[in-house]
């Protein structure tokens, strides 16, 4: 991997488990996937990485959320080529002539220049109540230097979750693209810097 960004942090929850949600975009979409360059990030929580596509054990990745793999734009919100990934975590964000979709019916967002983005994921991680746990959260290029991928914290959304007066743990089993403008402010990106203004072949 080259051009990790890592940011850590200790902190002492009031009950067993933390919650918040995120999303992970990257410019490596649509172009790349299925690819080497399959950047990726992980939320280790008491060095466990959270950052896990919904119900699996898979890391939220590239190779591992997307509806395939095209050879340029896409339509937005348009099956690609290929394999295709968790398809229905995924929001295309390209339109046909490659700029920054802002198509409300998938949740894109032309203010967020990367290829395609995540739904809304939420993370749970098991926690020490009481006492300190730490918390790294990384991204990197892998195979290459080249293009951007994002990571987005939703502003608030960090908080001890399923215990007496918490709130619940669990998200839902799809989240809704429309709840992307949340993420518009009070957010915290982690965002590679090497930057071209469109894919092209390496």
């Amino acid at each position: 991997t080259n051009d990790a960004s890592v940011l850590s942090f200790d902190f002492v929850p009031t009950g067993n488990q933390i919650t918040f949600q995120y999303v992970f975009g990257s410019t490596e979409y649509n172009y790349y996937v299925n690819s080497q360059y399959n950047d990726v990030f992980a939320f280790f929580v008491n060095d466990v990485n959270k950052a896990l596509v919904p119900n699996t054990d898979i890391p939220v990745a590239i190779n591992n959320v997307n509806c395939g793999q095209n050879n340029g734009p896409a339509t937005s919100g348009s099956p690609g080529a290929g394999a295709v990934s968790n398809c229905s975590y995924f929001i295309n964000n390209r339109n046909n002539d490659g700029t920054a979709s802002n198509d409300p019916t998938v949740g894109a967002n032309a203010l967020v220049n990367l290829g395609g983005l995540t739904s809304v994921l939420t993370l749970v991680a098991d926690v020490n109540p009481n006492v300190t746990n730490t918390m790294y959260i990384a991204i990197a290029d892998t195979s290459d230097d080249q293009l951007d991928s994002a990571v987005f914290l939703e502003g608030g959304t960090l908080s001890v979750c399923g215990g007496p007066g918490q709130p619940p743990c669990n998200p839902p089993s799809v989240p809704e693209p429309g709840t992307m403008p949340l993420l518009g402010i009070g957010a915290l990106g982690l965002l590679l810097a090497r930057r071209r203004k469109s894919p092209q072949p390496r």
